[in-house]
């Protein structure tokens, strides 16, 4: 019974891999597929895509509606280096379509929901959090209409019972509201005082709460070469063990621990190769010297030695 559960979760994430893919097509995007680590269960990253519109996308694709510590610090922080929103898509029964849930600062949806998110920019689709369902403010429209209306903000304050300084603070900043403050504005100022929350909606307050809370890593000594000035984002479940993000974002891998085998090493920099020609310039592999020759011929019959750059460091630095 157990083999024949794991079994059928297998195929169902297969199924949702394929859906999502074909959303992504669909809106246009490029996308990378990360195959490492081979285990599903090791792995925090599956696909990265990107536009030319800036609605890139980090993902991880789930049988449940629960995320690791640990996958949610890979996402965010790769999400962070790219320029992109973490988001974990579920064919979870219990998310329900039009409902983005922020679960440990990831956004969690079924795949009908990121479909209409990419897709359908008609469909009103709200963030879940805390308990309460959030819609975003039109500061614009909420402004022109209580001027249409000559309401003063005190007028407008007594009639919505809401507080003068919030509604100066929507009208000037916008933001989302609940859904019951959502229905007031509504009521007073007509349907297109909110809308619906949007892959650039997310983007920011996703930006604005991630840079406060996670900060780039101080290089070590393997990498701080590479960094320089750039902001450094360590990832534990990916196959760069660093990105790095400076005018561009370059991918390290970090192969001087005795626990990264030959094999490893050339798997994780191959990925890293193909994944650069979609989200990142430079791969860098960081190898001790008395073990750079085997690496430079291992990696020389997988890919081509032009799109690498091999630092041979000696014990204690670079």
């Amino acid at each position: 019974m157990v083999i024949d559960q794991g079994i059928n979760r297998r195929g169902d994430l297969k199924k949702l891999f394929s859906r999502v893919v074909e959303t992504l097509e669909r809106s246009g995007k490029r996308y990378a597929i990360l195959k490492f680590p081979s285990s599903y269960r090791n792995r925090s990253i599956d696909l990265i895509a990107v536009d030319g519109r800036g609605e890139n996308v980090v993902l991880r694709l789930k049988s449940g509606a629960k995320i690791s510590k640990e996958e949610a610090e890979d996402l965010i922080k790769a999400s962070l280096a790219l320029d992109s929103i973490p988001i974990a898509v579920s064919d979870d029964p219990t998310l329900y379509d039009n409902i983005i849930y922020e679960k440990e600062g990831v956004y969690l949806m079924n795949e009908r929901t990121l479909d209409n998110l990419f897709n359908r920019p008609n469909e009103i689709i709200t963030l879940y959090r805390k308990g309460d369902l959030y819609l975003v403010v039109n500061k614009d429209v909420l402004k022109r209409e209580r001027q249409v209306k000559e309401l003063s903000l005190s007028d407008a304050s007594y009639m919505l019972n809401i507080s003068r300084k919030m509604i100066y603070t929507y009208e000037k900043e916008g933001g989302m509201v609940t859904i019951e403050t959502a229905e007031k504005l509504v009521n007073l100022f007509g349907s297109e005082a909110v809308s619906s929350v949007t892959h650039d909606v997310i983007k920011q307050e996703f930006l604005q709460k991630a840079n406060r809370s996670i900060r780039g890593e101080p290089p070590s000594h393997v990498i701080k070469d590479i960094a320089r000035d750039g902001h450094v984002y360590k990832l534990r479940k990916s196959a760069p063990d660093y990105l790095v993000k400076s005018e561009e974002v370059s991918s390290v891998i970090d192969a001087t621990s005795r626990e990264f085998s030959l094999r490893k090493v050339v798997r994780k920099a191959t990925e890293c190769v193909r994944l650069s020609q979609l989200a990142w310039r430079d791969v860098h592999v960081v190898v001790p010297s008395e073990r750079a020759d085997v690496v430079t011929d291992e990696l020389s019959t997988q890919v081509s030695l032009n799109k690498i750059r091999l630092h041979k460091i000696k014990e204690g630095g670079m």
